[in-house]
This record gives C-alpha cells, structure tokens and sequence, in this order.
C-alpha cells in the first residue's frame, strides 16, 4: 500500500503470514475482534477496522493484568452509555475494578442497568473484567485532544496531586470525583 504522504511505502502488515499468526494468538475469531493490551479493535465484514480505545491505564485485580479498552468496547456497545471511564482502586490490599459511566439523556443508572452493564461486561470480555463498582458521573475528563484520563481519576481518587492539569480541556470535570461517597465503601 502507498501512502500520498510524501510516497512513503507502508508494508501492509495485515496480509502478511506474521500477522495471521499474531491474529490467531490475540484474537476471538468468533466475536472478529482482536484485542492486544490496551489497543483494542473490531475488524468489520467489509475489512475496515474500528479502533475502540487505547488508554495508559491498566487494572490488575487478583493479579489478572485487564486492559481498559476491553471493558470500554463492551460498554459502550450499550445504548445508555454514552461513554464510560475505569479505574484501578486500590482496596483491601488488591485492585477493584471501579467503572464510571456517563448516561445519555433520559437514563439513571438504576441496579437493572447496572445488572445489565455487568453482564455484558461479564459475557463480552470475561468475569474477572466485570467492575466491583458502577457510578454514574455527569462528565468525563479528557485531555485537549479528547483522550480521557483514566491516571488522574485515580490520583484523585486515591488523594494523590493531579500533575499536568494544564492539558485538561475541562479540569472541573475532576471535581466530582473528590468526595465521591460511593468510593469509600
């Protein structure tokens, strides 16, 4: 395949014998989705690849290291999510999964869509990717070029300095985590 930038060739991995190997040791063939840490992507019928994520954060509750984008692409496939965030919290000398999701208009996060959200999380990735604890929040940080960010949720909530607010696009969006009740519990 050729690039327009500037001519340069750019080897079409995706046919290549090493990436059908690679495929058959990171991928569900089934589910068509190939999910490698935290890059996490679908490959569509028509050949076109659907990237869901990509994040700098990731979980490891019982020692089981979970990419973060692989409970996103379960989520979000939900029509009441309109988008979510997770985070690592440290708890009782472990890791629990805490899940934060942003609702679209006209949903709550009532314990059947919470049932509903584990399940599929549960069914689509696995038991160990199903969150400790789901909280409903009103945003999501995201940097300026619309990364959320899952470390400063963390910080936060773990009481530690936010560094680098400065590349936030909406730092208040971290104020709702600081007190959160639900996370003390």
């Amino acid at each position: 395949m050729r690039s327009s930038l500037r001519g340069l060739s750019i080897n079409s991995f995706f046919e290549t014998t090493s990436y059908l190997e690679f495929r058959s040791s990171y991928s569900d063939e089934s589910a068509r989705i190939d999910q490698v840490a935290e890059p996490a992507f679908d490959v569509s019928q028509h050949g076109g690849i659907v990237i869901h994520g990509r994040s700098d954060a990731t979980l490891n509750p019982g020692g089981v290291r979970i990419g973060t984008a692989e409970i996103y692409s379960q989520v979000e496939q939900l029509h009441e999510v309109a988008e979510s965030l997770c985070i690592g919290q440290d708890w009782d000398d472990d890791i629990r999964v805490i899940l934060f999701v942003l609702l679209r208009d006209g949903f709550d996060l009532t314990e059947e869509l919470q049932a509903k959200i584990k399940a599929k999380i549960r069914t689509g990735a696995s038991p160990r990717h199903v969150p400790t604890k789901i909280v409903q929040v009103s945003d999501i940080p995201r940097t300026k070029s619309g990364k959320i960010v899952e470390l400063a949720v963390r910080d936060v909530d773990h009481g530690r300095p936010v560094v680098n607010k400065e590349v936030l696009a909406n730092p208040e969006a971290l104020d709702q985590f600081v007190a959160m009740v639900e996370l003390s519990v």
